[in-house]
């Protein structure tokens, strides 16, 4: 399996610091304006969007402190993020969404909680496979603020696949979502993460 990865995390003309995180298959990333791309190669590969609660001050720390307990992807499953859930719940007062994708050979599985976006190309067009978490804008699980509810979905991976990730800072730009270098130029009022998957593997 091949995994071409191009991706971008950057601060919000409204923040004073970024409070996105993303993982690229065992790296973090979070920084004020960042942007870079790579292959991974094997028969597995994560990767993963966190985006801080905006009105929760220490929310950057509990971002980056759940890629961190995740970065390598090792024996995830929904009891495991409750577990982390806790330990994050006992350090900071604070709160941060996760997206997570795990590609294996034959299979993908998502695990998600909160509001940022994950995206699967099907047909020509981006289908959005996360659910909005949000009531009224507001939303309403997440980790660090209490029990955390987990969406988990395992499909077949085919052949070819093109996946996107993204904080819900992108929302206003979706119709966007394939066009990477624009996006990145674009002045977004909240911190922004992207993370542009490309797959091919052998049958």
């Amino acid at each position: 399996m091949e995994v071409k990865y191009t991706a971008f995390t950057k601060k919000g003309r409204e923040k004073k610091e970024n409070q996105d995180a993303i993982l690229l298959n065992g790296k973090i990333f979070q920084k004020e304006n960042w942007k870079g791309s790579g292959l991974a190669s094997g028969k597995r590969a994560c990767f993963a969007v966190s985006d801080g609660i905006s009105s929760q001050p220490e929310s950057g720390k509990v971002s980056l402190g759940l890629l961190q307990e995740i970065k390598l992807c090792r024996e995830i499953n929904e009891e495991k993020l409750k577990e982390i859930n806790r330990r994050i719940s006992q350090r900071w007062h604070a709160g941060a969404t996760l997206t997570l994708l795990i590609l294996e050979e034959g299979k993908f599985q998502i695990y998600h909680a909160g509001n940022s976006l994950l995206y699967r190309k099907w047909g020509g067009n981006f289908i959005l496979m996360t659910p909005r978490q949000e009531i009224r804008g507001g939303l309403y699980n997440a980790f660090g603020i209490g029990e955390v509810e987990i969406f988990s979905l395992t499909l077949p991976l085919l052949k070819e696949e093109v996946f996107i990730l993204a904080s819900d800072g992108l929302t206003a730009a979706e119709e966007k979502l394939d066009l990477q270098e624009e996006l990145f130029k674009m002045d977004f009022e909240d911190d922004a993460s992207y993370i542009k998957l490309e797959i091919r593997r052998d049958e």
